[in-house]
């Protein structure tokens, strides 16, 4: 789905005299990569001298540029040195950081190291940039493209979908498996990066191979994304900051419908020899008559939204559907076949701006930092509002975050603090129990009927299509909360030694409610009664029903660990790490539905009466707990070497 924020520039530039090109002027393709051979997305490929003669490399780092072979090339991304080069045909450039991205901290696991230092493939993502510059409200989604490497794949349009997570490619072809990475926020592994506010997101790196990855053990053997949120700083006084986005969704990529009377007329002309062409007994030869007639009153224009539909008066005001009333011909049209009992639709439809609309969304947050004596505190809250793309009915997204993290100087070797997280998603989605994109690609227009006709009580009904189910189905709801409390400590008690330790508790409830009612509708489907359309009928009252599904998952982890900085010799830098870890997890989840509503318009179990019950449910729990370490050497800040090690218990493996 693309997206446009409420908001925008605009540059005016005159234009430069052309350049004259010599003859011998070629189009040059070359690859950019960065220090750890992985291609650079984004760089700036620059002829130099004629900044109108400039490209940026894909995704795979590859560039087209059209110069003279052995013109020199300026090649630059942010972080990197500028690098000048000759073009030439196949070309590779390597870009190497600059000095202060050498001497960057970046996160890893249990802890940070000097990117100069690093020895395994770790990158770290610009938030600030990255997060403001895109105006999506998942993290996941905000990733995309940001770091050479990390695949991030929708599988759907859904607003409340979790996309899919990869690093360096598919790790597995396993019994349906995933390779997603592990997440860890805060010190503390996740399932999703779902509850996560963007705004309150301080630093990501990405663990991306063996050696980076190994001190989280076999759950990292696809790779670990680190997150960390956003901590209380020192400030010289309280500050507020609010910051909005107002955008409107749409389809990226829609296919063309021909109009009605192209579509039957090229379905006839691929029906087989003694076939006919028809779509539930509505014969393509007897609906084009009608067809072509309505589309030259109407001067070819289809209609765009849902309207009240007009029966067949004459062949100078054919309507929008003719009921045969048992009859087989008509005066003045072409001796075809019509069914009897038949009703016909040839209504033309534009499918995409009627069922589509453009899908607004929001997102406001407020955040407040300050400084009393040795304690900083934030506080932040924000909201994230989203509808989906159909018109009617869509699915309505709505998030709730509220985040506080303090933290104290207690003693000059002894630092104290907490954070505290809540998350709470609500999802609405119409229980239309089918596919509306699956049917509306598959059935003509014409056929499905976007339109309403009053019944004799005087109600304006609509036909079996994505508009009436959608609309007159129950809307499901499911509600999920997330609550994550976390206090840490830190103790540096003598020159270069520090232990921290830290205590999470997480809790996460989904409640869901879901209900099968019953509504009536036209029967585009199959025929009438000759002088009726026949009615559908959703569900009866003995198969209408109700369901609720609840689960709730309760963690806590805890780490301990202790590093150790020192040099031997001056030229010998030494730095040891040790560190124990536990987690205990239990999930508990039920389901129950009945049949039979009593009350349509209050779908509940309680208020159902069938004699058909389905329950299940389930409950797991789990507890590991492990010890870890590292060890980093380094020679003059030349020559570097690092060892990993991790030793796990599961309860998964008792004995």
């Amino acid at each position: 789905m693309a997206g446009m924020p409420l908001s925008g520039a605009f540059s005016a530039y005159a234009a430069p005299e052309p350049q004259q090109q010599s003859q011998t002027a070629a189009t040059i393709q070359g690859t950019v990569y960065d220090e750890n051979n992985e291609p650079v997305i984004g760089a700036s490929v620059v002829q130099k001298g004629v900044k109108t003669n400039a490209v940026a490399t894909d995704a795979f780092g590859n560039f087209k540029i059209r110069v003279t072979p052995g013109t020199p090339l300026e090649i630059s991304y942010v972080g990197y040195q500028t690098s000048t080069v000759k073009a030439a045909e196949g070309m590779s450039v390597y870009l190497a950081p600059t000095t202060e991205m050498l001497n960057e901290l970046v996160a890893i696991g249990y802890g940070s190291q000097k990117r100069a230092n690093l020895t395994g493939a770790v990158a770290s993502v610009n938030v600030g940039q990255t997060m403001e510059s895109r105006p999506v409200t998942d993290v996941a989604k905000a990733l995309q493209g940001a770091v050479p490497g990390l695949t991030i794949t929708s599988a759907n349009g859904s607003i409340e979908g979790n996309p899919t997570i990869n690093i360096r490619g598919v790790g597995t072809l396993s019994n349906g498996h995933s390779s997603s990475p592990l997440i860890v926020v805060d010190g503390v592994p996740v399932e999703d990066m779902s509850f996560l506010n963007p705004d309150d997101i301080e630093e990501i790196s990405v663990l991306k191979d063996a050696s980076s990855s190994a001190i989280y053990g076999s759950r990292a053997a696809f790779g670990v994304i680190l997150v960390t949120t956003k901590t209380a700083g020192k400030q010289d006084r309280v500050s507020v900051n609010y910051t909005n986005n107002f955008g409107w969704g749409s389809a990226t990529i829609l296919p063309e419908f021909a109009n009605t009377v192209d579509q039957l007329q090229f379905g006839l002309l691929d029906t087989r020899v003694g076939a006919e062409r028809e779509c539930f007994s509505m014969y393509y030869k007897s609906v084009l008559p009608f067809a072509k007639a309505w589309q030259e009153q109407h001067g070819g224009k289809p209609y765009t939204s849902l309207v009240e539909l007009k029966p067949f008066e004459s062949w100078d005001n054919v309507g929008d559907y003719w009921i045969p009333n048992g009859a087989t011909h008509l005066p003045g049209m072409p001796d075809e076949r019509l069914e009897a009992g038949r009703y016909l639709s040839y209504a033309d439809w534009d499918v995409k701006k009627t069922l589509f609309q453009t899908a607004p969304s929001n997102k406001h947050n407020v955040s407040v930092e300050g400084t009393s004596g040795k304690t900083n505190y934030r506080l932040s809250f924000g909201y994230d509002g989203r509808e989906g793309l159909m018109k009617y009915s869509p699915e309505k997204f709505r998030r709730y975050t509220a985040n506080a993290s303090v933290t104290t100087q207690i003693f000059d070797w002894w630092k104290a603090g907490a954070r505290f997280n809540f998350s709470d998603r609500e999802f609405e989605n119409p229980n239309e129990n089918r596919n509306a994109y699956q049917y509306l690609w598959r059935w003509p227009g014409f056929w499905e009927n976007y339109g309403t006709i009053t019944d004799e009580e005087g109600v304006a009904r609509t036909f079996r299509n994505t508009i009436g189910i959608r609309e007159n189905s129950h809307k499901d709801k499911t509600v999920t909360t997330s609550t994550r409390m976390q206090a840490f400590t830190v103790f540096t008690p003598f020159k270069g030694f520090t232990l921290q330790a830290d205590f999470t508790y997480s809790l996460r409830n989904q409640n869901s409610d879901s209900a099968g009612v019953p509504y009536k509708l036209y029967d585009n489907w199959f025929p009438g009664s000759g002088s009726t359309i026949a009615w559908y009928e959703s569900y009866t009252q003995a198969k209408s029903y109700a369901a609720q599904s609840n689960y709730r998952d309760t963690m806590w982890a805890a780490n301990v660990f202790g590093t150790y900085d020192f040099k031997v010799a001056d030229d010998n830098n030494f730095k040891v790490m040790l560190g124990w870890s536990a987690e205990e997890e239990e999930y508990r989840y039920f389901y129950a539905q009945r049949m039979g509503l009593v009350d349509y318009n209050l779908p509940n179990i309680n208020l159902t009466n069938g004699d058909n019950y389905t329950t299940s449910g389930t409950h797991t729990h789990r507890a590991t707990t492990g010890f870890f370490g590292r060890i980093n050497y380094d020679y003059k800040g030349i020559y570097l070497l690092e060892v990993n090690g991790r030793y796990d218990g599961s309860s998964r493996f008792r004995k």
